[in-house]
C-alpha cells in the first residue's frame, strides 16, 4: 500500500469509526452533560478519542507488518492503547484523581526504562542522560498527557493542535532519513483528521479523556524517538506546542497560586475565555493556528538548524504567548455561570 493510500484508508476508516462511536454514544449515554464549568451548553457525545486510537493502531500494525520496528515500538501502541482505553473509563464513569494518574505514572515509568531519554543541548552544552534527566523527562511526559486533556476545552483545538504539530515536525524534518517517522506521523494526521469532521465547530463528539491521554502520551513518545536519534531536539517540539504549554501552565500555576484544585474542571484557560469573548470556537481556533504557522513554526525551523540556541529560541517563542494569556485572563470577566456554545 503506497503511502497515499495508506493516509487515505486512515482517513476514511477514522471518519466511519467516529460516525459509528456518535451513534452508539447517545444509545448508551456516553454524553457530556453541560455544567457551570463547560464551554457547551447541550450534551455532546464524549469519548470520541477512542475511535481514532483504535483506527491509528489498525492501520499501523497493517502497514508495519513487513517492517521489524521493533519489540518496544509494540509495547507503546499497547501502552497508548491502555492509556485510552482508561480515558475512555473516565469518560464515561469519572474516575477520580489518582485512579488517572496512578496509571500514568506507572506507564512513564517503564516507557523511559525501555527507551531512556535523549541528550538535550543547552546553550553549547549538552545535558547527557542521568537521573536527573530522567526525573525531568517524565515530569515532562506526564504533564504532556495531561497537557491535552487540560486544553481539549473547545470545539477542534485539541484535534487541531495535534495535527499541526505533527506536520510541523514532518516539514522541518523533511530530509531526515526515517521510514518509521514518516509513517507514524502521516497516518496520526489522517486518522485525527477522519475525526476531525465530527469535532469542528460546531462539534457533535468529544475526543474525551479516551483521546487526549492517546494523543500526549504517543506525541510525546514520538517526541523522545525523533530527538533520540537525533532527528530533531526537544526545543523543537517545545516551540510547536507552545500555545498549548503556555496556557496550561500558565493557568496551572495561576489556580494553585490562588489556592484553587488545581485538577477540578474549570473554565479559566485562556482559549476558553477567548471563546467566550469572541461568541465562537472555531474564531479561536483559526487564531491559534495563526500563531502556530506565523510565529512558531518558522522559529521551531530555526531551533532546528541551530539547536545550541534551541532554549534561547524557545524564550522567545514563549514570551509574546505567556503575555497573550495574561492578558487575556486579566481582562476577561469569571466564568462560572456563563456558557458559549
Amino acid at each position: 500500500m503506497n503511502d497515499f493510500l495508506q493516509f487515505a484508508a486512515a482517513f476514511i476508516l477514522s471518519l466511519l469509526a467516529t460516525a459509528l462511536l456518535l451513534w452508539g454514544s447517545h444509545r448508551w449515554h456516553w454524553l457530556d452533560v453541560p455544567n457551570s464549568r463547560s464551554s457547551h451548553d447541550y450534551p455532546k457525545a464524549t469519548g470520541g478519542g477512542i475511535a481514532f486510537a483504535g483506527i491509528f493502531a489498525v492501520v499501523i500494525i497493517y502497514v508495519f507488518r513487513d517492517m521489524n520496528p521493533g519489540e518496544n515500538f509494540y509495547h507503546i501502541l499497547v501502552f497508548s492503547l491502555g492509556l485510552a482505553v482508561m480515558g475512555l473509563v473516565d469518560d464515561v464513569f469519572h474516575l477520580g484523581i489518582w485512579a488517572r494518574i496512578g496509571p500514568q505514572i506507572a506507564v512513564v515509568a517503564i516507557t523511559l526504562y525501555l527507551l531512556g531519554v535523549p541528550e538535550i543541548p543547552l546553550l553549547g552544552v549538552t545535558l547527557q542522560p542521568g537521573w536527573f534527566s530522567y526525573l525531568m523527562v517524565a515530569v515532562a511526559l506526564i504533564w504532556f498527557i495531561n497537557l491535552f486533556n487540560f486544553m481539549d476545552g473547545i470545539d477542534g483545538i485539541a484535534a487541531t493542535e495535534a495535527i499541526f504539530v505533527n506536520a510541523g515536525i514532518l516539514f522541518i524534518t523533511l530530509s531526515a532519513d526515517n521510514a518509521i517517522l514518516k509513517t507514524l506521523l502521516p497516518v496520526l494526521i489522517a486518522v485525527l483528521g477522519g475525526f476531525l469532521m465530527f469535532n469542528l465547530p460546531p462539534s457533535k463528539i468529544f475526543m474525551g479523556d479516551a483521546g487526549s491521554n492517546f494523543l500526549g502520551y504517543l506525541l510525546g513518545v514520538i517526541c523522545m524517538l525523533s530527538t533520540t536519534t537525533g532527528i530533531t531536539n526537544i526545543w523543537v517540539w517545545c516551540i510547536l506546542a507552545g500555545v498549548f504549554i503556555m496556557d496550561a501552565t500558565f493557568t496551572l500555576l495561576s489556580r494553585v497560586w490562588a489556592g484553587e484544585t488545581w485538577y477540578h474542571a474549570h473554565r479559566s484557560h485562556a482559549f476558553q475565555l477567548a471563546a467566550v469573548r469572541f461568541n465562537s470556537h472555531g474564531r479561536v481556533v483559526l487564531i491559534m493556528m495563526g500563531i502556530n504557522l506565523f510565529w512558531l513554526l518558522p522559529l521551531a525551523w530555526l531551533a532546528q538548524q541551530y539547536a545550541d540556541k534551541g532554549l534561547l529560541i524557545t524564550i522567545l517563542a514563549w514570551i509574546p504567548l505567556a503575555c497573550l494569556v495574561w492578558v487575556i485572563r486579566k481582562s476577561s470577566p469569571s466564568l462560572d455561570a456563563s456558557s458559549v456554545s
